[in-house]
C-alpha cells in the first residue's frame, strides 16, 4: 500500500510536470514566427509557412523518445513482443493514430496562423482542450471509466464542464482582439 500511494504521487508530479513542459511544444511554434514569414517571402505557401517548424522540432524530440523506448526494450527484454499474432495490427493502430495526431498539428499551426496575433495564446488552450474531451469521450465509449466510482465520474464531468466553460471565455475573449 506504501508503494502504491508513493508511485501515485510520483505519477502525478510528472504528470503535472508533463503538463507544464507540453507548453513548450507551443512555445517553440509562437517564437517560430520569423520563420514563417521568411518562407512566405520566399514563396512558401501559407499553409506551408504555417508548419515549417515542426518536423525539425518533432525530430529532435523523437531521439529522446526512440532511445528510451528501445533502452527500456532492451534492459526489460520485451523486444519479442514486438513481434506477435498482433503486431500487423497494433503497427497499423499505430500507425493511424500517428497521422491523425500530425495533421491535428497541422489544423492547429493553420488555425493560429488564421486566428492571427494571438492565435498560439488562443489556439494552445482550444486545441489541448479538445484533445481532453475527444480522448475522455473514447475512454467512456470504450468503458474505460466502468469501475471508477460515482465521487470520481463527477470529478471527471465537472473537470469536463469548466474546460468547457474555459472555451466559451477564450473564444469570448478573443473576440476582444
Amino acid at each position: 500500500m506504501q508503494n502504491s500511494l508513493r508511485y501515485f504521487k510520483i505519477g502525478v508530479m510528472l504528470a503535472i510536470l508533463a503538463g507544464i513542459a507540453s507548453a513548450g511544444q507551443n512555445c517553440s511554434f509562437a517564437l517560430t514566427t520569423a520563420i514563417q514569414e521568411t518562407a512566405l517571402n520566399m514563396g512558401a505557401t501559407p499553409f506551408g509557412s504555417a508548419i515549417i517548424m515542426w518536423p525539425g522540432f518533432l525530430s529532435c524530440s523523437f531521439i529522446p523518445y526512440s532511445s528510451y523506448m528501445i533502452y527500456l526494450s532492451i534492459k526489460n527484454h520485451t523486444c519479442q513482443n514486438y513481434i506477435n499474432n498482433q503486431s500487423i495490427k497494433h503497427f497499423l493502430f499505430a500507425f493511424f493514430m500517428s497521422i491523425f495526431w500530425y495533421v491535428s498539428l497541422l489544423c492547429y499551426s493553420k488555425a493560429t496562423q488564421l486566428i492571427g496575433g494571438l492565435g498560439p495564446v488562443i489556439g494552445w488552450p482550444l486545441f489541448m482542450i479538445m484533445i481532453l474531451i475527444t480522448s475522455t469521450f473514447w475512454g467512456w465509449r470504450y468503458k474505460e471509466w466502468a469501475g471508477a466510482s460515482n465521487k470520481v465520474k463527477r470529478a471527471l464531468w465537472s473537470g469536463l464542464g469548466f474546460l468547457m466553460l474555459s472555451m466559451i471565455l477564450l473564444g469570448l475573449c478573443s473576440t476582444f482582439t
